[in-house]
């Protein structure tokens, strides 16, 4: 008998409510695949119980967590470090604890730097279109700002004054002026977009309960455009239908969350994510 014992380390995600999270399948099976004694596990932790919960990442010795809404700007208080960038955009989806110290990163940004990367020469100083005025869109515009010095930006969003704070953040932080607000129901689309050699979809558009939805009609698209959708589905969403449909260069919701995660994952355990086989094992129990 082999009198040898595996401890565990355990790794989480922090929500509320708790919803069903890709991530979990993404982490577990990385951990599975690289026969490391870890387990990822999902914790509902509601706003008013965040602060107590963070104390017990320490004291319960779990080697990191991943923070998601509506938590990735209130976790900041409580954190013992936060990465420059992090700290920029004010926005944490990442915590390592590192000797009884919690250090927050956003690891979107690699993520998105990173799948942008082979387009780069086609996107430095083009005009771009985002849908959004999230957190999401917040992290993408000071990637983009930072990486890709794009001529000017159009974001297109519901909430007016949502946008106005995410524009003022863009023009106080980031010093930058060329971004324009355009309604999202505005009837003229199509010509705002026409000139745009990227758009991204950074809406929850596309996702269940909305996957017969999109955030345009595709004669919106025009010939030449790449196009990046944040929006997960089972299946290819809308946009990026429409977008194949034009042999569009298309980057889809899979690969971005897999770019971000292998950030997060390395973070954690210092490895590298088997990002490959777990598409192929997301593609099959979705």
């Amino acid at each position: 008998m082999n009198d040898e014992v595996f401890h565990t380390k355990v790794t989480g995600s922090i929500s509320h409510p708790h919803l069903p999270n890709i991530m979990n399948v993404v982490f577990n099976s990385a951990f599975r695949l690289l026969n490391l004694h870890y387990s990822h596990i999902p914790f509902d932790v509601h706003p008013r119980n965040l602060e107590t919960a963070l104390k017990g990442i320490s004291a319960l010795n779990i080697q990191g967590v991943s923070i998601n809404h509506p938590h990735t700007e209130s976790v900041i208080k409580y954190l013992d470090e936060v990465n420059g960038e992090a700290s920029t955009i004010g926005l944490v989806n990442t915590i390592v604890n590192d000797g009884d110290r919690l250090i927050g990163y956003n690891t979107n940004i690699f993520g998105i730097n990173e799948i942008l990367k082979p387009f780069k020469e086609e996107l430095i100083e083009k005009q771009i279109s985002i849908f959004g005025a999230g957190a999401m869109a917040k992290t993408i515009l000071y990637t983009l700002i930072k990486n890709y010095r794009p001529k000017n930006i159009l974001l297109f969003n519901r909430d007016q004054q949502r946008a106005e704070k995410l524009k003022k953040f863009v023009r106080d932080e980031l010093k930058f002026n060329a971004i324009k607000i355009i309604p999202y129901l505005n009837d003229d689309i199509l010509t705002h977009n026409e000139n745009s050699k990227l758009l991204i979809n950074a809406t929850t558009v596309g996702m269940p309960p909305k996957i017969e939805e999109c955030i345009i009609e595709p004669e919106a698209l025009r010939n030449d455009q790449i196009v990046l959708d944040f929006a997960y589905s089972q299946q290819e969403t809308k946009l990026i239908q429409y977008a194949k449909a034009k042999k569009l260069k298309t980057i889809q919701g899979i690969d971005i969350l897999l770019s971000h995660a292998s950030k997060t994952f390395e973070l954690w355990v210092n490895k590298d994510l088997p990002a490959a086989e777990i598409k192929k094992i997301i593609a099959q129990v979705h």
